[in-house]
């Protein structure tokens, strides 16, 4: 019997595969370890390596500080408005400082503007042009804490629960108080007495009574009134200070409108 051929011979088989060779992530990471292992070998390589890290070190530690570091007060008298203007309105440095030191400021501020030069003004201009965003909700916030602080600082004194002509005294002399901290934030201190500005404070109250009450006066208006003072006063304002202050105010007013006072 007859030996049968095989159906493919041997040389057309396709020859055995060896090993597989590394892959192309591999072998580029063999490649950066031999490049970083010669220059570790070399002297001056590591020399440099080290100086470029401490480079790095350096100036983030320097960007840190300059990102976080408190912006220091400027002079008032002396540096460019645009300066005094930023840091009045804002950084949240100014609203840090006592009541009385952010009234004192505000008031050079406001005399600074009274004698503004040609040279200020522009300053003033670039400074307005940039406002936007972040930035015009920063100057909302800084403008009416002063006076959200102002008046937290006479309604946290008062005490609803004093015998009714000690808080009848409190109220009229810190009326005189407030009228003579905002004349001083505008630059003009009058010399007028107390019971003058106690008679001007209880017109005033009167007017905004009637006002209050007039046809002139409607819905549409008190909505806008409204909504100011809860977006703006009442946006900066802790709930401990609103009850206190809701306090005082109340009280304020009646007794600038010669209405009692409740026990």
């Amino acid at each position: 019997m007859s030996k049968l051929e095989p159906l493919m011979s041997d040389d057309l088989l396709p020859a055995p595969r060896g090993p597989r060779g590394p892959g192309p992530i591999a072998r580029l990471r063999a490649r950066v370890n031999a490049a970083a292992s010669r220059h570790w070998a070399d002297r001056r390589s590591r020399a440099m390596l080290g100086t470029s890290a401490a480079m790095l070190l350096v100036a983030g530690a320097i960007w840190t500080y300059l990102a976080l570091r408190p912006v220091p007060k400027p002079d008032y008298a002396q540096d460019g408005i645009d300066m005094l203007f930023s840091y009045t309105l804002l950084t949240d440095e100014f609203n840090r400082l006592p009541i009385e030191e952010r009234i004192e400021l505000i008031g050079q501020l406001t005399g600074r503007l009274g004698s503004m030069q040609g040279s200020d003004s522009v300053l003033l201009a670039a400074f307005a042009a940039q406002i936007s965003g972040p930035m015009r909700d920063q100057l909302v916030e800084n403008a009416t804490r002063v006076v959200v602080d102002l008046t937290d600082k006479h309604a946290s004194a008062y005490d609803p629960s004093a015998p009714l002509g000690e808080r009848r005294r409190y109220i009229l002399q810190s009326v005189v108080e407030l009228q003579k901290s905002m004349e001083a934030m505008g630059g003009q201190n009058r010399d007028v007495s107390d019971d003058e500005r106690l008679t001007e404070a209880r017109e005033q109250a009167e007017r905004d009574r009637e006002a209050m009450q007039s046809d002139a006066f409607g819905a549409e208006q008190a909505g806008r009134m409204f909504t100011f003072l809860n977006n703006t006063i009442g946006a900066n304002t802790s709930a401990s200070q609103k009850a206190q202050m809701s306090v005082y105010l109340r009280d304020m007013g009646r007794v600038l409108r010669g209405q009692s006072l409740t026990p």
